[in-house]
Parts: C-alpha cells; structure tokens; sequence
C-alpha cells in the first residue's frame, strides 16, 4: 500500500454500494455491513484473492468508536499497554473520510492518499459540536453525563 490508496463511496444504487478502497494489488470493500471484504493479490484468471484474515476481539465491544479509543488511550497510559489504535491509524482515517467526502462532493472522482492538498477539510454540521442530532437537539451537560461511560454508580 505504500504505493498509494485509492478510494470511492458509492452514494447511489451499484453492485457494491458502500466504500471501495484499492491499491495496485489490494481491495477493501465496506458494503454497509458488519464484516469488510478483504481482497489482496489476483489469482491465474486475474480475479481478486479474498482474504481470510482473522482480527484480535474488540476490547471494549459495548462501547461505540470513541469510548472505546478513549479508554484504550486512558489504559495505555496507565498500564503502557499498546493502543488498541494509533494516532497514526487515526489521522489515516481522518484522511480517508477526508477523501470520501470530497470524492462523494465532487461526482464520485477517484482520489490518491496520501492526499495531496492538504487544505480539504472535514467539519461536522453546527449541531454535532454541541452533541446534536439530525433534529436539531442539543445533548445537554446532564445528558451527557448520564451517558454510561461517564455514569456514577
């Protein structure tokens, strides 16, 4: 993959909806499911070769995303265990939504990573800064403390 990244969001009826992100040999295919298809290589025919790769289980799986790199961070620092993610797998991600979003923007181009202008950004909607939703409403500081992360008992 250090030969560059490409990647496409499908926004509207395809064989494959969803995300595509390719190199010259490898293809991660993201269909809106629980489970990401792995492909590296081709075969004789020039098909792609699923891969069968076997992940660690998740640490923290009642937590969504962000919990739980929070407190994969926290247990790092006080146990020096690894992190679950790094803060370079993180900007890479950054990178990628980056790229989808200006993909998806502009006609669903192909983009390179690394990205070349480092001036796109990716902002959340006015309401989300303050934990809103799609409606309008904003989580208020009681809400936000009851979540059960944060919660007392």
């Amino acid at each position: 993959m250090s030969t560059g990244i490409e990647t496409t969001v499908y926004g509207e009826p395809t064989p494959h909806r969803g995300v595509d992100v390719w190199t010259e040999d490898s293809l991660l295919r993201w269909d809106w499911g629980d489970v990401m298809d792995i492909y590296q290589g081709f075969d004789d025919n020039g098909a792609r070769i699923k891969s069968d790769r076997q992940f660690t289980p998740f640490a923290w799986p009642k937590y969504g995303y962000l919990a739980s790199s929070i407190l994969s961070f926290i247990s790092a620092v006080e146990n020096g265990t690894e992190m679950a993610i790094s803060g370079y797998d993180l900007l890479r991600s950054l990178e990628a939504a980056v790229a989808a979003k200006h993909s998806a923007l502009w006609g669903s181009v192909p983009l390179s990573l690394p990205l070349e202008d480092r001036s796109l950004t990716l902002y959340p909607r006015p309401y989300r800064w303050l934990g809103g939703d799609q409606s309008g409403r904003y989580q208020t500081p009681d809400e936000a403390r009851a979540y059960e992360l944060f919660a007392k008992g």
